[in-house]
């Protein structure tokens, strides 16, 4: 009976596999603009958050241990895709990604256009693109708790993305 619980009501959305990804162009917070087309060759971890989502705030020390681990190699990018759309989303993240010490890429979603266009219906949703710029796999919903356990996940998709 659980089983069929969690299958019902596993949350669901984002990019079909093996699809090549959609294009993603936006502000980021380092005040350059991302273009994801320059990024070819490249195995990209985009993970679609939100500062005010309790699994994402679980998440994100993964991904800045993962970005940590890969921010020299030239063969990987771990980056990241706000959806805040307070008016003052740009400061909130700022002061948010500044308190908890976090230096992984931001771009900004406020509109949520990147976020249709990558049919995100939750978050945190973590979608990882090979270097030949197609859909490795879609990750949604917090898929462990534990930060080792998170690290290794993002890791082996990574693996597998190459």
């Amino acid at each position: 009976l659980l089983v069929t619980v969690f299958i019902l009501t596993r949350p669901s959305g984002g990019p079909s596999t093996g699809q090549a990804a959609p294009a993603l162009q936006g502000p980021m917070l380092s005040g350059k603009n991302f273009d994801i087309e320059s990024r070819r060759g490249q195995v990209i971890v985009l993970d679609f958050w939100a500062t005010w989502c309790p699994p994402c705030l679980r998440s994100l020390p993964a991904l800045q241990k993962v970005h940590a681990h890969y921010k020299d190699n030239p063969t990987v990018l771990i980056a990241s895709v706000n959806i805040d759309s307070t008016p003052d989303y740009a400061a909130r993240v700022r002061g948010f990604m500044k308190s908890r010490k976090f230096d992984f890429p931001v771009i900004f979603d406020p509109g949520k256009r990147i976020s249709n266009r990558y049919k995100i219906k939750t978050v945190p949703t973590m979608v990882i693109i090979d270097s030949k710029g197609h859909v490795s796999s879609v990750h949604t919903g917090l898929y462990s708790s534990s930060t080792d356990r998170l690290i290794e996940h993002i890791e082996q998709g990574i693996e597998q993305a190459k």
